[in-house]
């Protein structure tokens, strides 16, 4: 089993094209990690990762170990073939790091204790990925999709900074030899027919 990742900010249109390819006959993986720990939580609203540093850092940890572990299993235990699964490790620490600024910030941590923590989190986010993914594709942000707001994800103010984290991630991850194709096409239809092609490369390596 091969697992393909689908990273992009909050709004870009991932679940709509993830949907898309499942008409089309596509093993989709639907765990939303984030929506998952909340609920665990019992959290209304993502808001709360910003009560407390241990707060965030104790929910970052979560969303990681869960993620993982759910990855992990699609691979090792799922039927041969290919799945595409929402959201990859990059956006997991794109997410974070965003969150952890938000903190040195706002005097609620020294940037030397921050950094030093988010530095060990990149690091396991990274081998993860690399553990986990076949290929990464990459959905950026473009003005025409319109952003639905919703109290368990992020806010659309920080899309586009934790869009550039991912880019960045990414870009680390194809110097080490991963596969990210970005995605360009507008429609969803035209999104899809371009993953297929993808999808058509990641199966000949």
């Amino acid at each position: 089993m091969r697992i393909v990742g689908l990273s992009g900010a909050q709004g870009g249109g991932k679940s709509s094209l993830l949907n898309e390819l499942k008409s089309r006959g596509y093993q989709i993986d639907d765990f939303r990690v984030s929506r998952a720990v909340q609920a665990q939580l019992k959290w209304d609203s993502l808001d709360r990762v910003m009560d407390t540093w241990d707060t965030m850092q104790a929910f970052q940890e979560e969303v990681f170990a869960q993620k993982r572990m759910n990855d992990l299993a699609i691979r090792e235990n799922g039927k041969p073939g290919m799945v595409l699964t929402e959201r990859t490790f990059a956006d997991i620490y794109a997410y974070t790091q965003s969150w952890v600024w938000k903190f040195i910030d706002r005097d609620e941590v020294s940037e030397t204790d921050g950094l030093f923590w988010l530095n060990s989190y990149y690091r396991k986010c990274k081998d993860a990925q690399h553990e986990c993914y076949a290929a990464t594709l990459l959905l950026p942000l473009m003005s025409h999709v319109i952003f639905e707001e919703d109290p368990h994800r992020a806010k659309k103010e920080d899309a586009e900074r934790v869009f550039e984290e991912i880019t960045r991630f990414t870009d680390v991850s194809k110097y080490a030899g991963m596969k990210v194709f970005s995605i360009t096409e507008k429609t969803v239809q035209g999104r899809a027919d371009q993953v297929e092609g993808y999808l058509k490369l990641v199966g000949q390596a």
